[in-house]
């Protein structure tokens, strides 16, 4: 018998487990989402990026019908401080639409840098699905531009760089200036840099009425590489990348032609897309950004062809407490007085008899920077030098290596 019970067992369990697999899975399904009629999506970002620029954010609204205009309240409160913000009370929604912009305005002259705002707007209960929301939160993040600063050779704080215009003041029968321009710096990448209105107040010779200063005209430029530095955006982008405009607009009009606008062959080559030659762009050395004659070049607004600039290469910008740099290829240092013995002109032209003696005489003496092995006789045969000399302007020398 306990043999019998031992089988029906086993026979039963069987019958247990085959009819498992016949049975259809029970399914609980997950509570309905509650659908919001008025809403923010999840899908749009959160963090916001505002500059000194801006004017105002546009936050998308939307609604589940499109029927009818609609007019929904909105609350919005913003931490630490609302000061610089305006919000209007409500969203609009035209008829047939399913979504609006809400827009606030910013006054960004009294928005403080590197504070994180906490903007939340509500158009509802604040209820919360996994899709959407009638209340959301946004974080505003503003960095202001750095101001450059130096100190000189003296130990004083330089707070302006010098900007030399080789371009615009020759286009028009004046001549290059240097003068002082506010520089700043990208805060999250200081190889980028702004020149804040070079062609506003700053130039000197700047006409009345003559610039638009509704507006901040920067130029912008990429020095991430010393030796290959070019016009940008305030990103780092060369201007003409992906066919966006390769000028920088000034915000100076002196004619009928129009606001005069500057690149440079670098940017022009980028806007064509092709390879810059290796002397397109500029060079930064010891604080001092340069260009080499003729590679950069300007246009008008009504005016679409391209001039030269810096057709004397004296465009230049010195960074703040930084001094001029002056390649040492091209210096001569004088080292004194040396004495000339002229066995060269005075036998050819003034000597009347081969036993006459040959004069002697003192000349300046230069040696070249860039090989001290290298020296000139300064003007040995000019008035004033030589006993038997001539005038003339300018200075003429030996060379010797």
């Amino acid at each position: 018998m306990k043999k019998i019970a031992y089988l029906f067992s086993i026979a039963a369990l069987a019958l247990t487990l085959g009819a498992c697999t016949d049975e259809e899975p029970k399914f609980n399904p997950a509570p309905a989402v509650e659908e919001l009629p008025v809403f923010f999506s999840f899908e749009n970002a959160t963090e916001i990026e505002i500059f000194e620029n801006t004017t105002d954010i546009e936050v998308p609204v939307y609604r589940k019908s499109a029927e009818g205009a609609l007019s929904v309240p909105v609350t919005a409160t913003v931490t630490p401080d609302a000061d610089g913000y305006t919000f209007p009370g409500t969203v609009e929604f035209a008829d047939g639409e399913t979504k609006a912009t809400y827009t606030v305005d910013l006054d960004m002259t009294k928005i403080k840098g590197r504070v994180d705002y906490k903007m939340t707007l509500t158009v509802g209960d604040g209820v919360e699905t996994p899709y959407y929301t009638d209340k959301i939160t946004y974080t505003l993040n503003y960095s202001p531009w750095v101001l450059v600063t130096g100190t000189d050779k003296d130990g004083n704080e330089v707070t302006k760089a010098l900007y030399c215009d080789d371009i615009i003041a020759p286009a028009y029968g004046l001549d290059p200036v240097e003068y002082e321009v506010e520089m700043q710096a990208n805060p999250e990448n200081t190889n980028i840099i702004r020149l804040v209105d070079p062609y506003g107040e700053a130039w000197p010779y700047l006409p009345a009425g003559a610039y638009d200063d509704s507006e901040h005209h920067y130029m912008y430029f990429n020095i991430t590489n010393p030796n290959e530095v070019f016009l940008c955006d305030e990103n780092g982008v060369a201007l003409g990348t992906g066919g966006t405009d390769f000028m920088y607009h000034t915000g100076l009009t002196l004619d009928a032609y129009g606001e005069i606008m500057i690149t440079t062959y670098y940017n022009y080559y980028v806007a064509n897309g092709r390879t810059p030659d290796a002397d397109a762009n500029g060079t930064l050395k010891q604080g001092n950004l340069t260009f080499g004659v003729d590679k950069m070049l300007f246009s008008f607004a009504s005016d679409t062809s391209l001039y030269y600039g810096n057709r004397s290469g004296k465009f230049r910008v010195i960074w703040p407490g930084a001094e001029p740099y002056v390649d040492p290829m091209t210096i001569w240092n004088p080292i004194g007085t040396g004495q000339f013995t002229d066995g060269i002109l005075f036998p050819l032209a003034v000597m009347e008899d081969d036993n006459e003696e040959l004069p002697t005489y003192g000349v300046e003496v230069m040696q070249f920077a860039g090989d001290p092995a290298m020296y000139r006789i300064m003007n040995p045969w000019k008035a004033g030098v030589c006993p038997y000399g001539v005038d003339y302007s300018g200075d003429k020398y030996i060379e010797l290596d």
